[in-house]
């Protein structure tokens, strides 16, 4: 199992499902994504929906509490098109030297994606790289292939905007199953573009489901910044078995097994 260390940085991304204030009022909840948290250096959370400063101000407080360190966190703007929203967040270790140099919105200016990806550019002093960005994104299940190709002009943009290649494509890319076919995948941009790599292969499971075997939670990484990822470090993280939940106390969490690596 891969955790924090102090030689790299660990980072995540990690889909809990409705992460609402009234979800992490119940006790398994709060007790388990803190003890899930703690494991990673920066961590992108999505489908942060109602009061995110409420309930992300609660798990922030107590991921401190259970582990000593000092976190920040920045959140996106509440993305999507009708009365659903949802935002994103990057949740990092100060503690530990890492910090947000820059964090924005796409500026999906033809609307292309039902919740704009948000940026960050992480500063990192005491790793070979210095700084990268990361790109997350939850894709919308109905549109994958149009919005994952789309994602290399975020990779455009995010380059001119940061002023680095380094780049590190995270989240819930609904990237498998029906939603997107072995055929669909490699004839995807960011598939048949070299300036791209994939990191987690489609025989991945990031469901909690027992009646799904998909790989929806994907890493990429643009070339320049692949020799920086640890060989090994990249991972899934079966919470229900490491924690010795049952199916249905899982479920309650969320329906995402968090991914990760390390970068030197």
């Amino acid at each position: 199992m891969l955790f924090s260390t102090s030689h790299g940085l660990v980072f995540s991304a990690f889909n809990i499902k409705w992460l609402t204030p009234s979800k992490y009022d119940k006790p398994i909840v709060s007790e388990i994504i803190p003890e899930i948290l703690s494991r990673y250096d920066i961590i992108l959370i999505q489908e942060i929906r109602g009061d995110g400063i409420n309930v992300m101000s609660r798990a922030i407080a107590d991921l401190s509490s259970l582990t000593g360190h000092t976190y920040g966190y920045v959140m996106s703007k509440k993305t999507g098109r009708s009365s659903y929203k949802e935002q994103y967040a990057y949740v990092y270790r100060q503690d530990a030297g890492f910090s947000v140099m820059t964090a924005l919105q796409y500026n999906d200016t033809r609307d292309v994606f039902e919740r704009e990806p948000y940026i960050v550019q992480i500063d990192t002093p005491s790793l070979s790289v210095k700084t990268f960005g990361i790109i997350g994104a939850h894709i919308k299940p109905d549109d994958t292939v149009a919005e994952l190709n789309n994602l290399t002009l975020v990779y455009d943009y995010a380059v001119t905007q940061l002023g680095t290649e380094n780049i590190l494509f995270a989240g819930d890319f609904n990237a498998d199953c029906s939603y997107l076919r072995s055929s669909k995948y490699n004839d995807l941009l960011l598939t048949t573009d070299s300036r791209f790599k994939w990191l987690i292969g489609s025989d991945a499971d990031t469901t909690v489901s027992t009646n799904t075997d998909c790989a929806y939670d994907r890493f990429l990484t643009s070339r320049s910044l692949k020799d920086a990822v640890v060989d090994g470090s990249v991972s899934v993280f079966n919470y229900q078995t490491a924690f010795n939940l049952s199916y249905e106390q899982a479920k309650i969490v969320t329906d995402h097994f968090p991914i990760a690596l390390e970068l030197l």
